[in-house]
């Protein structure tokens, strides 16, 4: 079957080929497009590697935090809002836990709940000021306070390292 078959079509025809319904719809599925050509690409390239069990449960796996990550800001923008400093503060509480598993010895036991109330501080600093600030009805502020965030936060991890955590590992 060629043909489409649809109630409304501008210009009065019946039915509509799968061509121009790709050709109307090209946004609405070119990312689409665009996985399943790259994934053919390196399916080809790989000779076979890129599909199979083993390598997709690796791909799942090795990047599941950031799927936890992406699901999260998925509510965030389905709300439809938007924060910049997600990815920045997921690095700096990595930063952390890294610093006091390794550095400092803590047990995991101890040094996974308290990276998650770190994170919930730093998350509930965040909201208190987006909500200050959606009172003041300023709206590029906002952002300029999520992007002063993201930098505080890459700063932490990146300058600061075992230094700035050392009062907190003990």
């Amino acid at each position: 079957m060629t043909t489409l078959s649809t109630d409304a079509v501008a210009g009065g025809k019946s039915h509509v080929s799968i061509g121009d319904y790709l050709k109307t719809h090209v946004r609405d599925y070119g990312m689409l497009v665009a996985l399943v050509v790259i994934m053919a690409f390196f399916q080809i390239w790989t000779n076979g590697v890129l599909m199979k069990p083993l390598n997709l449960t690796n791909l799942v796996l090795q990047n599941s935090y950031i799927i936890i990550m992406a699901l999260g800001m998925l509510l965030v923008i389905v709300c439809g809002h938007i924060d910049l400093s997600v990815g920045s503060v997921v690095g700096l509480i990595g930063a952390l836990a890294a610093v006091m598993i390794v550095n400092y010895q803590v047990p995991v036991i101890v040094a996974v709940p308290a990276c998650l109330v770190v994170g919930a501080l730093i998350g509930a600093g965040a909201a208190l000021g987006g909500a200050l600030l959606a009172g003041a009805q300023a709206r590029e502020l906002p952002y300029t306070v999520l992007l002063v965030l993201a930098i505080a936060m890459t700063g932490l991890m990146l300058g600061g390292r075992a230094a700035a955590w050392s009062w907190f590992a003990g």
